[in-house]
């Protein structure tokens, strides 16, 4: 999105990470849909990046840096939270309050889903 291409390298040099390599040729590791739903979250963190540089921010404004890094993270926690309500909200429909929130909290709580929503 900040450089105009598809080549990889320069990104992964960026976030410190080893390069995918397939068939010779550097590619990513995640699929198109992750980085497509990460665009707005992306796209503001670099509008209010670049607007507090111009106030003296010590946030470069190259994809990289903690603005970029929260926004995502927070926009992916948020999504994956939502998920869990709406499943709680589906399930108590159908079950009852007490059965949809235990199965939410189960999920949350009990599967990996929290670690992939903020660390991963």
């Amino acid at each position: 999105m900040l450089d105009h291409d598809l080549d990889f390298r320069n990104d992964y040099v960026g976030l410190g990470a080893r390069e995918i390599r397939v068939a010779g040729e550097t590619t990513s590791r995640v699929l198109i849909g992750q980085a497509v739903a990460w665009v707005p979250a992306f796209a503001l963190a670099h509008v209010a990046t670049r607007l507090t540089l111009g106030f003296g921010g010590r946030f470069p404004a190259d994809g990289f840096s903690a603005p970029y890094l929260s926004a995502v993270t927070t926009s992916t926690f948020l999504a994956a939270f939502g998920g869990v309500l709406l499943l709680e909200s589906l399930l108590r429909r159908r079950h009852g309050r007490a059965v949809a929130a235990l199965a939410a909290a189960g999920l949350w709580l009990a599967t990996p889903l929290h670690f992939y929503a903020v660390a991963n």
